[in-house]
């Protein structure tokens, strides 16, 4: 081999490693997971407040109803008989209640198996649209058809749950101290809607007459604990017990009226003095709530994110109407997914993320 041919070679090797070096020199390095919060979901039982506003007035007499109609099968207190808060009045027949339960139940079933019937129909329909076989007209009316099945099946929820209320409420209890003025219902006659069955002479008793809306009204229940407060009297708290719940909405307004007894302990409340409510919703059982601040809009869509093995990835689940910043999840996600909070505007199919410490995003 001559000397030039061995110097076209070194050079040739010498140009091959400077390109390699350049090549490493202008690869971008790999970037590093983004960083975000997670929430775990879990099955949780779940009782919420509900607040309204309403203005104090003398309660020196409480009467006793129910929103429903029902057979009288006890009553438990004689005129003149002195009562305690949460002593028993009447007792109500349960067997229609009972029976509305199990039908709203049976109901319930059959929601939930149109909601899923129409969530498939909307998977197969958005298949074939992204393939451009089927007009995006088609698309918009099958996501119609599944907001109208979701809302149908959170309505037999919200059913479902008023039915148990009813349930509970058929043992009626004083919902003040006081004495019992008027028996005005007897064992063997029927209990209707709004019709008076006890009447009590309250003791250090005042009311709280609030308004419900439409979408919280059958959250409420008589005999709920609530809290309540006045204006003038800053920084005082004040038990009491919803007295009633009314069952035709304001003409005007939509909302329901509710009646808050409160006990009164020497402080100077006044009728006619503001008063704010705070009211201890039913408990919903073994529910998950998905964060609303964990929902992002893409292509349309309303989707989150959950963390899996280091990636984002996108899930669409169904929601129903929830309470304060929290939705009901339906389907489409289960107790232990691990939902992303933050960092969504950065965040696609796949992005590579590591979980942060522990903090409010």
């Amino acid at each position: 081999m001559s000397v030039h041919f061995r110097f076209l070679v070194f050079l040739g090797l010498l140009l091959s490693g400077c390109t390699d070096e350049s090549q490493k020199s202008e690869s971008p390095p790999e970037r590093a997971p983004l960083s975000v919060h997670v929430h775990q979901l879990q099955l949780q039982d779940w009782q919420g407040t509900v607040d309204a506003f309403g203005v104090l007035e003398a309660a020196e007499e409480v009467d006793i109803s129910v929103d429903f109609s029902a057979p009288v099968l006890a009553v438990l207190v004689k005129e003149g008989q002195v009562v305690r808060l949460g002593d028993p009045l009447v007792e109500l027949d349960r067997e229609k209640r009972l029976l509305h339960l199990r039908q709203s139940e049976e109901a319930t079933v059959q929601a939930r198996a149109a909601m899923d019937e129409s969530r498939l129909n909307l998977q197969r329909v958005r298949s074939l649209v992204e393939k451009q076989t089927l007009a995006q007209e088609i698309l918009d009316n099958a996501e119609l058809q599944m907001q109208g099945a979701t809302g149908a099946y959170q309505e037999s929820l919200a059913a479902r749950a008023l039915a148990e209320r009813e349930v509970r409420d058929s043992h009626i209890v004083s919902p003040a101290n006081g004495t019992v003025d008027v028996r005005a219902v007897e064992p063997g006659e029927m209990a209707m809607p709004g019709k008076m069955l006890i009447r009590l002479q309250a003791s250090n008793t005042m009311r709280v007459e609030a308004w419900v809306s439409e979408r919280d009204i059958n959250y409420v229940q008589a005999g709920a604990m609530a809290d309540v407060t006045v204006s003038s009297m800053r920084g005082k708290l004040y038990p009491g017990v919803v007295e009633s719940v009314g069952i035709n909405a304001h003409q005007r307004t939509g909302n329901y009226p509710v009646k808050v007894v409160v006990g009164v302990t020497g402080d100077k409340l006044r009728p006619g003095m503001t008063a704010g409510v705070s009211i201890k919703g039913i408990t919903v059982p073994q529910q998950l709530f998905l964060p609303e601040r964990a929902l992002v809009d893409r292509n349309r869509r309303r989707v989150v994110y959950t963390l899996e093995g280091g990636q984002a990835v996108q899930r669409e689940p169904i929601l129903g109407a929830g309470h304060v910043d929290r939705l009901v999840i339906l389907e489409g996600l289960q107790a232990g997914d691990r939902l992303i909070l933050s960092g969504l505007e950065h965040i696609v199919d796949g992005t590579r993320v590591s979980e942060a410490p522990p903090g409010r995003p």
